[in-house]
């Protein structure tokens, strides 16, 4: 299975002074409870699903402008997205085997443009009953260019206040780095002035 297999919506409080990507402190306040609201509302995390087809410019700048709308002055909004890079260069046209004692998975990639289909068949074993069952998911996303996005975030009204290699740590915020060349996902925030 892939390392995203046990994700889990997490709340994070996230301070402005914090997105030194060298500060140890920048991801202080985790939960894994996302039902608890003991958190500062100013502070937006939150995962922005793609639907079953590529999005238009226009659509993108929805997202942001609705996001611009409904944020609270000086809010955080974050937000992560794969890159260009990683869909033509990590998942192209490639297949992935994962197999422990649970479940067995296969991962058929397509590139087509910028857009990438994943097929995923699981096998996961049932203790109880001893057999596997299967299950098959499919995905289709699209890779965008950073620059539609910063220029979307910027035409909203949002000021960009930082981009990071999301694959970095997340238990090692010291080890945050900057977006290169070969970030496969980058961690933007922003923030509504």
């Amino acid at each position: 299975m892939s390392r995203y297999s046990n994700f889990v919506p997490r709340l994070i409080g996230l301070k402005p002074e914090y997105l030194n990507p060298s500060d140890s402190n920048v991801f202080a306040q985790v939960n894994d409870d996302i039902t608890d609201t003991s958190y500062d509302p100013n502070y937006i995390v939150t995962e922005i699903r793609q639907e079953q087809k590529d999005l238009t410019d226009d659509e993108i700048q929805q997202v942001f402008d609705r996001v611009s709308l409904f944020a609270q002055p000086g809010g955080l909004f974050l937000f992560d997205m794969n890159t260009l890079y990683k869909h033509h260069e990590i998942l192209k046209n490639k297949i992935f085997l994962y197999d422990t004692e649970q479940v067995f998975c296969t991962w058929e990639n397509h590139l087509h443009g910028d857009t990438v289909e994943m097929q995923l068949t699981f096998f996961a074993h049932d203790d109880e009953q001893d057999c596997y069952y299967r299950s098959d998911e499919f995905i289709k996303e699209t890779a965008y260019d950073n620059s539609l996005i910063e220029n979307a975030i910027r035409k909203a009204g949002l000021v960009l206040l930082a981009e990071f290699d999301a694959d970095a740590d997340l238990d090692a915020p010291e080890q945050f780095s900057l977006v290169s060349d070969k970030t496969e996902r980058i961690l933007f925030v922003t923030q509504k002035p």
